[in-house]
C-alpha cells in the first residue's frame, strides 16, 4: 500500500515488556540483536512443560 495513510510510525515510551506486547497485538515484527539472543537462556524445556500442564 502507498501513501501518506498506508505507512504510520509511531515513538512509544514503554518498558521492554510492554513493547513486546504492543507489537503482538499491532502483528508487528520485532527485532532482536543476535547478541542479545545469544544472552538469553534456551526455554525450550520449560514451555514444554507448561504445554503438558495446560
Amino acid at each position: 500500500m502507498d501513501g501518506p495513510v498506508a505507512r504510520k510510525l509511531a515513538e512509544v515510551d514503554a518498558r521492554p515488556s510492554d513493547s513486546l506486547v504492543l507489537a503482538v497485538k499491532a502483528k508487528a515484527p520485532v527485532f532482536v540483536a543476535a547478541s542479545v539472543v545469544a544472552s538469553c537462556d534456551d526455554m525450550a524445556e520449560a514451555l514444554a512443560r507448561l504445554r503438558k500442564q495446560a
